[in-house]
């Protein structure tokens, strides 16, 4: 079965769930025997970048948050048609605009939605109803339609009456790293509180922040990773105590460490699809405390804790509260790291999307309604 990838930006850099994915999903599929072609844009993937087993294909996009993905998205899909894929797997809403497209000619698309992007603070009027016309066309356009979450499939699925197939992220079994990669930063393990991801609005972070500045005692919050919102980020850098240290973006080694030896991890969105980061900890065995959206509490179960969408004063008491019970802490740790490997595995990502594309394969090929 060959099978191409468009919708994301690349693989071998620092970006979010759609590239993780890429970079998980596709070399387990090509070692399962499929053809595997991920589409992605050339100033975004390093040319010495590769997968195992997979071909990676670079064409341009332009260097502008508003039109990056659709003039990628668009090339991509030209040249897809043209290479007669089985299956044509579309990510993210944008991209859905287009995946009526490849169906002219009977080639299967799908879908995946990894979260409802038009709620991002950082997109203007226009931006934002075109998103929404890309979460119409997300399960509209596509012969099949997969979200991250299974909150997400059921909003999907009950406001537009169409069938959505929950596949989650996935996370691996790691070893533990030893935390040598903390020195550079002054920090001890076990001695600190850790925020990793993308610095936008929609991540919370001043929450924590305030809450962290709020607390008593001397624990330093680290803030690992950053973004294109710059006057967000700035936003927080002001607001941030002294006890307060960014790194910027982290290699994975340096990530592995932080997350492994720090005494909570704490996730503070108002929106995720199904957050990766939050996975990544928990299978480290760091404990987390999740703002308690229903993605984030499909990930934590009661293996964590959790406190509302931004009060930051709840979550100042509930940092407190875990500051004085160490040991039930750690216990969460361990009760996390068991329940993501146990619920939330890439070998189970790929299992959910090779029985979709099966399915599919082996389906009747309409043409979308529009082509009728």
């Amino acid at each position: 079965m060959s099978v191409a990838f468009i919708g994301g930006r690349g693989v071998g850099g620092k970006y979010g769930g759609i590239e993780t994915f890429y970079e998980n999903v596709a070399p387990r599929l090509a070692a399962r025997g499929h053809r595997v072609t991920v589409y992605c844009r050339s100033h975004f993937t390093p040319a010495s970048h590769a997968l195992p087993g997979v071909r990676l294909l670079r064409l341009p996009g332009l260097l502008n948050k508003h039109l990056d993905t659709p003039v990628h998205t668009t090339l991509s899909t030209a040249h897809a048609a043209l290479s007669r894929y089985d299956v044509i797997h579309y990510h993210a809403l944008g991209s859905s605009l287009v995946a009526w497209t490849p169906r002219l000619t009977g080639t299967r698309t799908v879908t995946t939605v990894h979260g409802l992007d038009w709620q991002r603070a950082k997109w203007g009027r226009v931006a934002r109803g075109v998103l929404k016309a890309g979460e119409w066309a997300s399960v509209h356009a596509p012969n099949r339609t997969v979200a991250v979450s299974r909150h997400l499939a059921a909003h999907l699925s009950g406001k537009y009456g169409r069938r959505v197939d929950a596949v989650p992220n996935g996370v691996d079994l790691v070893e533990i790293p030893p935390p040598d990669a903390l020195a550079r930063f002054g920090l001890e393990p076990g001695g600190y509180f850790l925020f990793a991801g993308r610095l936008s609005a929609e991540k919370g972070c001043d929450t924590l922040i305030r809450a962290h500045r709020e607390l008593a005692g001397e624990r330093p919050l680290v803030i690992a990773g950053g973004g294109i919102e710059k006057e967000y980020e700035a936003a927080l850098r002001r607001e941030a105590s002294e006890r307060v240290l960014f790194t910027g973006y982290v290699d994975s080694g340096t990530l592995a460490a932080l997350y492994a030896h720090a005494f909570l991890f704490v996730l503070p969105s108002y929106m995720e699809g199904l957050s990766i980061a939050l996975l990544e900890a928990m299978s480290y065995g760091c404990p987390v405390a999740a703002s308690d959206i229903p993605e984030n509490r499909e990930v934590v179960g009661e293996a964590g804790f959790t406190f509302p969408a931004g009060d930051w004063q709840r979550l100042r008491d509930l940092l407190a509260e875990l500051t004085a019970d160490p040991e039930r802490v750690r216990a969460a740790g361990e009760a996390g790291r068991r329940h993501v490997l146990a619920t939330f595995s890439w070998e189970r990502v790929v299992d959910g999307l090779e029985r979709v594309y099966l399915e599919l394969l082996d389906a009747p090929t309409p043409l979308p309604a529009a082509a009728v």
